[in-house]
C-alpha cells in the first residue's frame, strides 16, 4: 500500500492521463452507514485523435518529447534521492524561435507538480558585462528581498539576519558577516567595504565572491544536520547573455551541491558564449557526470501540422500551405506560428469550420515579409556574429538563397580574410544559419530558411 501511495504522489499526473474509472455496484464498508460507490481503474483508449491531442496539450510543446523525458527523469531522481542525488547541469541549446522558453515553462510546471522548490534567474542583453548578474533574481528569492518594496536599510537588515554560520562556526556567522559586502554583486544592498574585502585584488574578489555565493546556495539546498535537504530546481534563461562569472558559478554549483538540478537555456554555445567559458563547459560535458546538453532542433512537417492544429485551433491544414510555411520558417516553431498568425491578420488565409483556407495566392504567401518579431530576432543574432561571418552572409545573400562555396570565394571582397572563409562558413552551418547542399554539382550551402536570406540582404 505504501508503494502505491508513493507512486501516486510521484506519478499522479501521468497516471491520471492513462486511466479511466468504470463504476461498479455500491458496496458496504465497515463503519459507513450508507453503501459506497466503487470504481475500477481501466486503461484509457488510445485513438489517433487522443494521441494527437495529448501530443500538443502542453502549450504546443511539439517535437520536444525526448527533452521532456530527460528533464522528467532528472526531476524524478532528484525527488527520490534527496541528499544523495548528485548535482546536475542541463544546458538546453536552440536558436531563437526553437521553443526554449516554452520548454522552460513546462520544466517549471513539472517541478511544481513534483513538489520541488524552484528558483529562477536570467541573463540580460543589457548587462552582459555585469558579473554574476544572471543570479540576482535567484539570491533575491533565496533571501526574499524585494528591491521595490523595501528601503535599503531594511533590505540590509533582512539579509544580514539570514546569513548562516560557515566553515565550522557555531552560532554567530562571523565569516559570512565579513564577506557580506561581496553580496552587492547579486543583491541591492550597497554594503560598505570592510578591511577584509577592501584589500582583495580583482581576481581574489571574483574567486571569493563565487565561493561565498556557492556556500550560501549550498546551505539553502542541502541544509544542516538539523534541517532536511530541500531538492531544488534552478532555472536560468538567456544563457547567451550570461557573463563568465555567472557561468562559472553554475558549473561549480552542479559539481559541488547535491540535490540541485540546474537548467540553463541558451542559443547555440558555439556562437554565443565566450571561448574560455565554452571550453570550460565542453570539459564539463566530456566528464559526463554532472553536465548534459539538450539540443532543440527544427520540426518536420508532421510536427508543424500538430503545432498549428493547437495554435490556430484547427483540424485541417492543406499540404500546400504546410509546404510554404516550412519553406519560409524552416521548421522553427515560433517563426512558423508568428507567420501563420500574420497571414490570418492580413487576410491571406482564413479559418472556417476548423480548417485553414487559402485566400491569397501561393506567390503572395511566399513573398510576404517576415513578421517583425522574427526580423528582430534574426537581426539581433546576426549582429552578434563576427564581422567576417556577417560579411559572408551579406555576400551570400546577394548570390541567392543557395550558393556554391567556390562562387562565394570568387566574389568575396576582402583578400585578407579569404583563408578563414571556409572555416567561418562551417561555423555558420553549425549554428544552423546555413545548411550544406550541392550547388550545380559543387559543394555549396543554402540559407537555413527563407527568413535568414531575406534579413541578411
Amino acid at each position: 500500500v505504501f508503494g502505491a501511495i508513493r507512486r501516486l504522489a510521484e506519478e499522479g499526473d501521468e497516471l491520471a492521463e492513462k486511466l479511466a474509472f468504470r463504476s461498479l455496484p455500491s458496496i458496504q464498508i465497515k463503519g459507513m452507514a450508507e453503501p459506497v460507490v466503487a470504481y475500477r481503474p481501466v486503461a484509457r483508449g488510445t485513438s489517433r485523435r487522443r494521441q494527437r491531442a495529448s501530443k500538443v496539450k502542453s502549450d504546443g510543446l511539439v517535437g520536444k518529447e525526448e527533452q521532456l523525458r530527460v528533464l522528467d527523469g532528472h526531476m524524478r531522481a532528484l525527488r527520490r534521492g534527496a541528499k544523495d542525488t548528485p548535482g546536475r547541469l542541463i544546458v538546453i541549446e536552440g536558436e531563437s524561435g526553437s521553443g526554449k522558453s516554452l520548454l522552460l515553462a513546462e520544466a517549471r510546471k513539472m517541478a511544481s507538480r513534483k513538489r520541488l522548490r524552484v528558483f529562477e534567474g536570467a541573463g540580460s542583453g543589457l548587462e552582459q558585462e555585469a558579473e554574476f548578474h544572471a543570479w540576482r533574481s535567484v539570491y533575491g528569492q533565496l533571501f526574499e528581498v524585494d528591491p521595490f518594496l523595501s528601503e535599503e536599510h531594511t533590505r540590509r537588515a533582512q539579509v544580514l539576519r539570514q546569513l548562516p554560520p560557515i566553515r565550522g562556526e557555531r552560532g554567530f556567522p562571523a565569516f559570512a558577516l565579513r564577506m557580506a559586502p561581496l553580496l552587492n554583486a547579486v543583491l541591492p544592498l550597497d554594503l560598505p567595504e570592510n578591511r577584509t574585502t577592501a584589500k582583495m585584488s580583482y581576481d581574489a574578489r571574483q574567486r571569493t565572491t563565487r565561493q561565498f555565493l556557492l556556500r550560501l546556495l549550498q546551505r539553502r539546498v542541502i541544509g544542516t544536520s538539523r534541517r532536511r535537504a530541500r531538492p531544488t530546481v534552478l532555472i536560468l534563461d538567456g544563457g547567451q547573455w550570461m557573463d563568465r562569472q555567472s557561468w562559472e558559478l553554475a558549473i561549480e554549483a552542479c559539481r559541488e551541491i547535491k540535490s540541485l538540478l540546474l537548467i540553463v537555456a541558451t542559443r547555440p554555445l558555439a556562437e554565443q558564449v565566450a571561448s574560455e567559458t565554452r571550453a570550460q563547459l565542453e570539459q564539463t560535458f566530456d566528464e559526463g557526470e554532472h553536465a548534459f546538453r539538450l539540443f532543440l532542433k527544427t520540426l518536420d512537417k508532421q510536427d508543424l501540422e500538430d503545432l498549428l492544429w493547437h495554435e490556430l485551433g484547427v483540424q485541417a491544414i492543406s499540404d500546400e500551405l504546410l509546404d510554404i510555411l516550412f519553406m519560409r520558417a524552416g521548421g522553427r516553431p515560433a517563426f512558423t506560428v508568428a507567420l501563420a498568425k500574420q497571414w490570418v491578420a492580413e487576410g491571406l488565409i482564413q479559418i472556417e469550420t476548423g480548417a485553414v483556407q487559402l485566400v491569397g495566392s501561393p506567390a503572395a504567401l511566399a513573398a510576404s515579409p517576415p513578421p517583425e518579431l522574427v526580423r528582430q530576432s534574426i537581426t539581433g543574432r546576426i549582429e552578434r556574429l563576427s564581422p567576417t561571418q556577417q560579411l559572408i552572409l551579406k555576400v551570400a545573400s546577394v548570390i541567392g538563397e543557395s550558393f556554391s562555396a567556390k562562387g562565394l570565394m570568387d566574389i568575396y571582397p576582402l583578400e585578407s580574410d579569404l583563408s578563414s572563409v571556409p572555416i567561418q562558413i562551417q561555423a555558420l552551418a553549425r549554428g544552423e544559419l546555413l545548411t550544406a547542399c550541392q550547388e550545380e554539382g559543387e559543394p555549396g550551402y543554402r540559407f537555413a530558411c527563407d527568413f535568414h536570406w531575406q534579413v541578411s540582404r
